[in-house]
């Protein structure tokens, strides 16, 4: 489907076109609609539409304006200039600005049913924009290129033409909060590719990249070569999967995206990344669980019973060390610290009850996802297990600084904060704070920023209605009003104007 964007500051004029296009062509759809130019700009990144239909006299910012940035940031964009006039003046600056076609005002069935066959015709000429088209068509829930109709499947064809196709899955923890280098990625598996094969990106959350790789072979020789020397590489923490889709060509990538996902988290370990090769039939079963001796657990409980804390945390550490923090998955290891918090909790008293090896356990999970290194995780994890030596009230978490937090991210989220700016002003390590606050509140104290932001966001478009975007977008701590757009849809589901859109004003 074909995505449009119309900017037009006439409601009715904009209303008919919308109408129009629905009723005339269904693969073409309309994503956005505007007023001004700013407010379409501002949002362009977010809904990303293939054609622009814009008005020329508007407020804020004219459609002129409107198309020279497009031009300069969007150069694949299809743009049609809507006009009242058939003036040469107009169709020197529609060859200037590179528009490709104009519309009468008020335009008509018949004219719009002309432009769209045409706007099809030139979309269909981008082989890029054809496979992404395609791309994004497969991966719609309860979608397939079989279910896109015979222009799909032809599509489909004669695009995607390799002997053989493979999904490469990159993913990184959500609770680390990075993006994964996508590019770093996708140059290596472009290097690992042979002559006249291709690499094709589809879109993907910023922890995930989602490559899809069409090679002449897949023999067992060479991909297991590109496995035995460590796959293409990433970051710490990073799960990288290689599925191999032997039939069916393009249309197994659905299937394979969902078993990437389910495994990838048991790949996951806090040192190096993993790679690892799945089959599409192949399961993902339980994450392991590794054994810690009996002997050091049976010291452990000892030690807890007796309240005896130093010992209890030496004993803990040295069993963590022997194992390997690093080494193993973060599965694994949440599997073993979660069984040793129940093996340890009937020994804690007060502290094993009334549901708190159940906090346990979900503390350990935060503490094992959130955590970049080893240490950073260790240093948790023996915060969480010492509390099981201490007497009922004395957890030095329950102090109240993180209520402290809270109260001061409230009275100053518009401001530039960071984590490190927080750890300073309350004399705390940023890792510490923010896995504590987080266990207490259930979110990072970055997220709890972003909400409230938005929140802020939010009153101000239904309060203020004629305050514009950007304004709103610095008032609540965004100097960047593009960044503060995309972030808004994220967390709101819709774009500002959507949001706009759906309030009623006095």
């Amino acid at each position: 489907m074909f995505r449009v964007v119309i900017v037009e500051d006439e409601p009715p004029i904009l209303r008919s076109i919308k109408e129009k296009i629905a009723a005339i062509d269904p693969g073409f759809k309309v994503v956005g609609e505007y007023y001004n130019g700013a407010a379409a700009l501002l949002e362009m990144d977010i809904v990303q539409p293939h054609v622009l239909i814009t008005d020329l006299h508007m407020p804020v910012m004219d459609g002129e304006a409107l198309l020279e940035r497009v031009r300069e940031r969007y150069p694949d964009m299809l743009c049609v200039i809507l006009t009242g006039y058939q003036q040469f003046e107009y169709a020197r600056m529609a060859v200037r600005m590179g528009v490709v076609d104009y519309l009468l005002k008020p335009p008509t069935g018949a004219t719009i049913g002309e432009l769209l066959a045409s706007l099809r015709q030139r979309l269909l000429q981008n082989q890029t924009l054809v496979e992404s088209f395609i791309l994004q068509r497969l991966l719609l829930p309860h979608s397939s290129v079989a279910h896109g109709g015979a222009e799909l499947e032809r599509y489909a064809r004669e695009y995607f033409y390799h002997a053989s196709y493979m999904l490469l899955y990159a993913w990184l923890p959500p609770e680390l909060e990075r993006d994964f280098p996508a590019a770093q990625l996708r140059d290596a598996a472009e290097a690992w590719l042979q002559d006249g094969e291709r690499c094709y990106a589809l879109a993907a959350p910023s922890h995930e990249c989602i490559l899809l790789l069409g090679v002449h072979e897949l023999g067992g020789t060479r991909l297991g070569a590109w496995a035995a020397a460590g796959g293409p590489g990433g970051p710490d923490s990073a799960a990288v999967l290689a599925i191999p889709l032997r039939s069916g060509g393009i249309a197994g990538v659905p299937g394979a995206l969902q078993l990437a996902r389910r495994a990838a988290p048991q790949l996951s370990r806090m040192a190096g990344a993993a790679f690892a090769v799945h089959s599409p039939g192949e399961g993902v079963g339980e994450p392991l669980r590794a054994e810690l001796p009996a002997a050091a657990v049976s010291h452990m409980a000892a030690f807890v019973r007796k309240r005896r804390k130093p010992e209890f945390m030496q004993a803990l550490t040295a069993a963590i060390g022997d194992i390997g923090l690093g080494s193993l998955p973060r599965s694994t290891w949440i599997r073993t610290l979660q069984r040793l918090a129940r093996e340890l909790a009937p020994h804690a008293g007060a502290m094993g009850t009334d549901g708190a090896p159940e906090r346990m356990e979900n503390e350990i999970s935060q503490a094992i996802w959130g955590a970049a290194q080893p240490e950073i995780a260790l240093a948790h994890l023996t915060r969480i297990f010492g509390r099981l030596c201490e007497e009922e009230g004395s957890d030095e978490e329950s102090a109240g600084w993180p209520e402290e937090v809270e109260a001061y991210l409230k009275a100053n989220f518009t401001s530039n904060l960071s984590l490190a700016d927080l750890a300073e002003r309350f004399g705390l390590n940023p890792s510490y704070l923010s896995f504590v606050f987080k266990s207490k509140r259930g979110k990072s104290p970055g997220d709890y920023l972003i909400e409230l932001r938005i929140e802020e966001a939010k009153r101000l478009i239904r309060e203020f209605p004629r305050l514009l975007f950007k304004d709103i977008a610095e008032q609540v701590g965004y100097p960047d009003p593009y960044y503060f757009s995309k972030l808004f849809k994220q967390w709101a589901g819709l774009t500002p104007t959507e949001y706009k859109r759906g309030q009623r004003f006095d």
